[in-house]
């Protein structure tokens, strides 16, 4: 077996004192900023402000900006698979509390029609609801945040039509 040689890292003093420091190259934070004849996006190219210099004057109202507000939110914020989810929320817990309003087991402080308008009967057949299937049926926070955003959906559609009535 042949013996191993150990080697050392240390450098040589003479070498390291007398050499010469490194320069760092000039970062990005150190070019001057582009003028707005030559401003460009990352890719490199012209912006559409730097290319014509001139503002747009067809830009949109506010009044139209609020009025396809909504459309927007619902196409970008609420999945067909989410609706869905929803809707069957709101169905059963229909179906709910026709049921149990029949067999009279909610008393005379609740009505069969609680969710179809928003009465002072509303939250509580509300909380009847997700006390039955929290609490009876046992299950979990993700049941009673699916039911809770549901109605809220529900009852604020049924707000912007109501108020759509009126004016």
């Amino acid at each position: 077996m042949a013996p191993t040689v150990r080697r050392t890292l240390h450098k040589k003093a003479s070498s390291a004192a007398h050499a010469p420091p490194k320069t760092k190259k000039a970062s990005k934070a150190s070019k001057p900023a582009p003028t707005k004849s030559a401003a460009k996006n990352s890719r490199g190219r012209k912006t559409k402000s730097a290319s014509d210099g001139k503002q747009d004057s067809d830009l949109p109202s506010a009044a139209s900006l609020l009025s396809n507000s909504q459309q927007t939110t619902d196409k970008w914020y609420k999945s067909p698979r989410t609706k869905k989810g929803y809707a069957n929320y709101v169905k059963s817990g229909k179906k709910w509390l026709v049921d149990w309003t029949a067999e009279d087991r909610l008393g005379d402080e609740i009505s069969a029609d609680a969710f179809d308008n928003i009465t002072a009967e509303t939250p509580l057949a509300l909380r009847a609801l997700v006390a039955y299937k929290c609490e009876h049926l046992k299950r979990e926070f993700s049941s009673a945040e699916g039911i809770r955003s549901a109605f809220k959906d529900y009852f604020e559609g049924y707000m912007e039509y109501s108020t759509l009535l009126v004016s």
